[in-house]
């Protein structure tokens, strides 16, 4: 179970897929969001509102995924 400030629980099935994905893939590799920030080239401010589900870019998602040595999935379905 991961959380971060503002009451979000990463294991709330109504958060979005990306934003429980990077708070995971955060935390694996035992970094802070300041530190994230610093290797994505992004502000700290927009690290926490991916991390609380708020709307970011595919191009910031890249950044962090590439940061972080991991690759992007991207799947539209209509499950």
């Amino acid at each position: 179970k991961y959380s971060v400030k503002g009451g979000y629980n990463a294991s709330n099935k109504h958060s979005l897929p990306s934003a429980i994905a990077v708070v995971k893939a955060r935390k694996k590799a035992k970094l802070t969001q300041e530190e994230l920030a610093n290797l994505t080239g992004l502000r700290r401010v927009t690290i926490t509102r991916i991390e609380n589900g708020q709307n970011t870019s595919i191009e910031s998602l890249e950044r962090i995924a590439k940061s972080l040595n991991m690759r992007l999935n991207i799947t539209i379905s209509d499950q």
